[in-house]
């Protein structure tokens, strides 16, 4: 995804002057996932990229975030209340 953000900054200088300007900067947003969904087994892999540059009075500032995650799991026999859904719980009870 490619966005628009608004950046606001405020700051002193060293002769103690007191600035503030708001701005318009571009940001990027990337996300990417596979994975394995099976009866007793699940898996997968997530990479995401987040961006963002700014250009304020001849100086240019970039934020870039990278993760990668991964996941495994095994799915255990349920046990008890594990054993209903929400929707056993949601269903209105009929009497007989």
């Amino acid at each position: 995804m490619l966005g628009f953000a608004v950046a606001r900054f405020a700051y002193q200088t060293g002769s103690g002057l007191r600035k503030s300007a708001v701005q318009l900067n571009v940001f990027t947003d990337l996300r990417l996932s596979f994975g394995y969904n099976g009866v007793r087994v699940f898996s997968g892999i997530t990479y995401n990229q987040q961006s963002r540059n700014i250009n304020y009075e001849g100086l240019r500032f970039t934020s870039s975030n990278n993760v990668i995650k991964f996941a495994i799991g095994y799915r255990f026999r349920a046990v008890g209340i594990l054993r209903k859904t929400v929707g056993d719980f949601l269903r209105p009870k009929t009497s007989s």
